[in-house]
C-alpha cells in the first residue's frame, strides 16, 4: 500500500515526465515549422536545378555499397523505379538539411533569449 507521501511523489514524477513529453512535442513542432520556412525560403517549388544537382551529388557520394546496389537494381527495373528512388533520396536529403538548419536556428534563438534574460536580471 502506498503512503500519501509516495503517492504525491509518483504524481509529481508523472507530471514532470508528461511536461517533458509536451515540451519535446512542442520542440518537434517548432522544428518542423522552422524547417518548412527554410524550405520555402531556400529551396521552394519547383526545386531549382542547381539545388537538385548539389543534393543529388551529395546523396550519391554518401551511398554505401548496399544503397548503390539498390540504385543499380532500380535502374535495371526502368526509369520510373530509378527516378522514384532518386527523387525520394533527394527529397529526404533536402528535408534533413532543412531540419538541421532549423535546429541550429532554434538553438541560436534560445541562446540569445537566455543571454537577454541574464542581461535583464543584471540590469534590474
Amino acid at each position: 500500500m502506498n503512503t500519501a507521501l509516495e503517492q504525491a511523489y509518483e504524481r509529481r514524477t508523472l507530471s514532470a515526465h508528461y511536461a517533458e513529453l509536451d515540451a519535446s512535442l512542442t520542440e518537434d513542432e517548432v522544428i518542423k515549422a522552422a524547417a518548412a520556412e527554410i524550405w520555402a525560403r531556400e529551396i521552394g517549388h519547383p526545386i531549382p536545378g542547381n539545388v537538385i544537382d548539389e543534393a543529388l551529388g551529395d546523396v550519391l557520394s554518401e551511398m554505401d555499397e548496399a544503397e548503390l546496389g539498390e540504385l543499380g537494381a532500380s535502374f535495371a527495373a526502368g526509369p520510373a523505379d530509378f527516378g522514384a528512388l532518386l527523387i525520394s533520396q533527394v527529397d529526404g536529403y533536402l528535408q534533413a538539411r532543412c531540419r538541421a538548419k532549423a535546429r541550429e536556428q532554434i538553438e541560436r534563438e534560445l541562446v540569445q533569449a537566455e543571454a537577454e534574460a541574464v542581461a535583464d536580471r543584471m540590469a534590474a
